[in-house]
């Protein structure tokens, strides 16, 4: 049963089951199979719903109306046949095990009605005597017949169906009873395993037929795929002993086998086999013991040892065993072909495990921007690099993005990071890369020359380097736009962007919601395409192509030369990259802010980058517009009544994703009946266009279908990043035209997945900010702030005076769109929070050492006041997000704002209760505050708390003097 479906399912299987049984034809004994089958899932829904009880009463039931059926054949004139007696027995057997899945535990709880206290037995000491030891032997010994048919009631009663292999631990009970009889079932699942495979020389062996035939047979042997279940159960239930010594054998046993099967039950268990030390950590055996002739070491694992210099790896506290784990993974899944590849639940459980791990290995990393010669050689020594390659791999080779695209958009992130940083050093290390490109690229990898293996990334020249990151990121877009295509629902919420909406609340003030639950994917998105924008820049300007106004007209000529010696296949211009780009607004305005931020970083004087940033502000607000006007007509045609028209009104956007339209008709009112609709459109030429009766061409146009209310268009097969427009065409019964023309049309659409312009505008924020441009920086950063952050009424506005009881007002962020707002814009609005706040110090010159004469002016009090107000959010925020870093820069900046006022002993209200603040909320960052890691930052907030504490006890004392 799939996980999470069996609730659905029940009621059709239960259905179908009294529907068989209601048939007279079906009731014969050759249909006694399906109805077995279909009495199993049944009873198989029920287990996995936790409704055991009628899992065992229907296994009751249907083991009656099987007697029934075997009563009425024997009084039959028809004679016994061999079919006969297969057919019953593998329908016992099947309903037997049903009953004992629930009746193995029941019959051991303890009635709670009446104390009476049990002799628990020594389970490590009854492992020792003959079968049957314990209850739970005698009881399948009571109700089976073989061993084969014992060790699927075994089977039966350890799974849980709502439990993943990798999601160890023992069975979630208070009773003692339960427990026990689960160690027994691992008892007795061990010895039924040896007994089965009593061969000479001490090794498994196994039939190659399944386990029902052997049931059938009355074997008492058992299957491998059974034996593989039971080995991955006790890896679940931690019987850590029993596990490990069981799948070394097997693994040596399917290690001589041919089947694709059978070898992928064999990296099913070498993958447990190596992530088995990073659960255990403990190194705890487990209750069952391990087998008597195993021996350590005797299995051949799948290993893929990397060579690294032991003086400079750092590991930082993990042992080699989760770079094995990685490196086995990648050698099952990257070099084994595809019919041979492990159970697909262990693979993404292993990756996520993984990359959790991995993701706190790579930020622990100190990259330094100062030195290349350092950086190179923690790209080059440091094992979690390796690591997050091998993931990358695994992920690519695996299609990881059709499971967990975020996965993939978060390594994607960080691999490409180093891989930019690599392939354009001279931005990112401007002092040390002389120094280093003296040395030579040899003697900057010289600690990789003894190594067996060297990072495929680091032997790669920096264009190949940059070509490979912007394919990375290519890949990773290409599997969010497949995402949203999947997961978006035509019911209108998937078409705009999710800020921009605006609702009416109870206190009469227009303020934004977000209206689509993709937030998070639809940030993640923007990000995606804002480093692949900035990676493209780079590299166009590394190949000489990057049109700007220095750039001579002769360098096109290079081209092809420098592509072909970077690896690429196509020509990489600026015009493919606008060809990718197209009609997508905030594409291409993303794509101007780095392009601009690159041509500053050459020239600074120049005025292009200017003149980019504000294209790329012209361009978010035209997003903005358009998508304010859909959203618009979306609600006037739901609120409003609409009246009697000649022709169809424009048709609703329901969804739209990288290569289709969902669209359905509007409500529409004319004289003649409406009988059909059909969808017609074309592309988007000129300013608007027009759509025409024959814009049929399109996939999925042209067709007509019924008026009913509930149509539906989905047009499908478009270019990406392109603008289309439709219209409805209404039919009458007869098939005219209904008012002889066909609809209006709408306003062109984007064929691509709606992406965030408040996103657009915190990117433009902080490139405005880096280039110096702060008017445009503030000014683009303003309708964001208001939107977060909400305004004080009227009666509780900040009161500034010049006397000691001026007071401030602590601005409040609003909680609902906080609710629904994506971590990745929390954070980008937390730091141009810091930005916007250190635009405003320098102008004002507010800074911390501004201490001139024996006094601070008024204003610069009031100044400082204010600003403190924005920075209090900033704390409000990082409090919110959990962020001790963020939330130390705030108090910081607090403390700085304020430093002047607290050196020349100006005692103001605001002040205290701003101090207060900030020290209440250091007290909530003990690791922040008491870490001796860094000396001097620890000497810094030290003293930083002692001036604040100092300056309030002093107030207090003069209130009190």
């Amino acid at each position: 049963m799939v996980i999470g479906q069996s609730s659905k399912a029940l009621d059709y299987l239960l259905w179908a089951s009294i529907c068989m049984e209601s048939s007279v034809p079906l009731l014969s004994v050759r249909y006694l199979t399906w109805r077995a089958t279909l009495y199993t899932a049944v009873c198989q829904c029920y287990y996995d719903c936790q409704a055991g009880i009628h899992g065992e009463a229907f296994a009751r039931r249907a083991l009656a109306k099987i007697d029934e059926l075997r009563q009425l054949e024997s009084m039959s004139s028809s004679q016994s046949q061999e079919e006969s007696r297969i057919y019953y027995r593998e329908a016992t057997i099947k309903m037997a095990v049903m009953i004992f899945k629930r009746g193995v535990f029941e019959s051991r709880r303890k009635n709670k009605a009446f104390f009476r206290p049990k002799i628990r037995v020594n389970l490590k000491e009854v492992q020792t005597l003959p079968w049957p030891r314990t209850v739970t032997e005698r009881l399948l010994d009571e109700m089976f017949d073989s061993t084969a048919s014992q060790f699927l009631a075994v089977l039966e009663a350890l799974s849980d169906s709502n439990r993943r292999t990798l999601q160890t631990g023992p069975v979630v009970t208070d009773e003692v009873e339960v427990r026990d009889v689960v160690l027994e079932l691992f008892i007795a699942g061990k010895e039924l395993l040896i007994m089965s495979n009593n061969s000479e020389d001490g090794m498994f062996g196994f039939p190659k037929t399944s386990l029902l035939e052997l049931i059938i047979k009355k074997k008492n042997i058992i299957s491998l795929d059974a034996a593989v279940k039971f080995i991955k159960l006790a890896f679940t239930y931690e019987e850590w002993s029993l596990f490990d010594s069981s799948a070394r054998q097997l693994i040596d046993f399917l290690q001589r086998q041919d089947d694709p099967e059978l070898k992928k039950a064999e990296k099913d268990l070498t993958l447990l086999l190596a992530i088995e030390p990073l659960i255990n950590i403990k190194r705890n055996k487990g209750v069952i013991c391990p087998l008597e002739n195993h021996k350590e070491g005797q299995s051949a694992l799948y290993e893929k040892k990397i060579a690294f210099p032991d003086t400079s790896v750092r590991t930082y506290g993990y042992s080699e065993d989760i770079f094995h784990l990685a490196a086995t993974l990648y050698s099952c899944v990257c070099t084994s072909p595809p019919n041979v590849q492990p159970d697909k639940e262990i693979i993404v459980d292993i990756i996520m495990f993984l990359w959790q791990k991995c993701k706190v290995g790579i930020q622990r990393i100190n990259m330094s921007r100062n030195d290349y010669a350092k950086f190179t050689q923690k790209i080059s020594t440091n094992k979690w690099v390796y690591l997050l390659w091998q993931i990358n791999e695994i992920i690519h080779s695996y299609k990881m993005e059709d499971i967990d695209v975020v996965v993939v958009a978060e390594v994607t992130l960080r691999l490409s990071e180093i891989l930019e940083s690599l392939g354009n050093p001279r931005r990112k290390f401007k002092k040390s890369l002389e120094a280093s490109l003296k040395k030579g690229t040899g003697e900057a990898f010289g600690a990789l020359k003894g190594n067996q293996e060297i990072l495929p990334i680091l032997k790669k020249k920096p264009l190949e380097q940059l070509y490979l990151a912007y394919e990375l990121l290519d890949k990773a877009i290409g599997g969010i736009n497949f995402h949203c295509m999947l997961t978006t629902l035509p019911n209108g919420s998937s078409v705009i962007d999710h800020y921009y909406a605006k609702y009416t609340c109870d206190t009469d003030r227009d303020i934004s919601k977000p209206v689509t639950p993709n937030n998070f994917i639809m940030d993640l998105h923007l990000e995606l395409i804002q480093a692949q924008h900035r990676v493209a820049v780079v590299l166009l300007d590394q190949l000489q192509v990057l049109q700007t106004p220095v750039v001579s007209k002769n360098t096109s000529a290079k081209i092809p030369e420098k592509l072909k010696q970077s690896g690429s296949t196509d020509c990489f211009t600026e015009l493919s990259v606008m060809n990718k780009i197209r009609k997508n607004k905030l594409s291409k305005a993303i794509y101007l802010m780095q392009k601009a931020l690159l041509i500053f970083e050459k020239d600074a004087t120049s005025t292009s980058s200017h003149n980019f940033l504000m294209e790329a502000y012209s361009l978010i607000e035209k997003v903005e517009v358009e998508q304010n006007n859909l959203y618009t007509y979306q609600k006037y045609v739901e609120s409003s009544k609409r009246k009697k028209s000649r022709i169809p009104p424009p048709p609703i956007v329901l969804s739209r994703t990288y290569c289709s339209v969902t669209l359905k008709p509007a409500p529409f009112i004319s004289d003649v009946k409406v009988s059909w609709y059909c969808i017609l459109g074309c592309k988007a030429e000129g300013s608007y266009g027009k759509v025409r009766l024959n814009n049929n061409d399109l996939p999925n146009s042209g067709e007509a279908i019924p008026a009913d209310g509930k149509s539906i268009f989905e047009v499908k097969g478009l270019e990406t990043n392109e603008k289309y427009i439709f219209a409805i065409a209404a039919y009458s019964s007869n098939g005219k035209l209904v008012g002889d023309a066909i609809g209006e049309a709408t306003k062109p659409i984007l064929v691509y997945p709606p992406l965030s312009a408040v996103t657009a505008r915190m990117f433009l924020t902080q490139v405005a900010y880096q280039i110096g441009n702060y008017e445009l920086a503030k000014k683009v950063f303003s309708p964001v702030w208001d939107y977060f952050v909400a305004s004080p009424p009227h009666n509780e506005q900040s009161v500034i005076s010049l006397s000691n009881i001026m007071t401030i007002t602590q601005r409040r962020l609003h909680s609902d769109i906080l609710a629904e707002t994506s971590s990745i814009l929390l954070y980008l609005f937390l730091r141009n929070i810091f930005v916007t706040s250190d635009i405003k110090i320098k102008e004002e010159n507010l800074f911390c050492d501004n201490i001139k004469g024996n006094e601070i002016s008024p204003s610069q009090q009031i100044a400082r006041l204010i600003e403190c107000e924005r920075v209090l959010v900033a704390l409000e925020l990082s409090s919110y997000l959990n962020d001790s870093s963020y939330t130390l820069q705030a108090v910081t900046q607090c403390y700085g704002l304020l430093a002047p006022i607290i050196y020349h002993n100006i005692v103001l209200v605001p002040v205290v209760q701003i101090l207060i603040k900030c020290i209440v909320v250091l007290q909530g960052l003990p690791n922040i505050i008491h870490s001796k890691k860094h000396v001097a930052t620890f000497e810094s907030i030290q003293h930083m708390i002692a001036c604040c504490i100092f300056y309030i006890a002093k107030v207090f004392i003069s209130f009190f003097v």
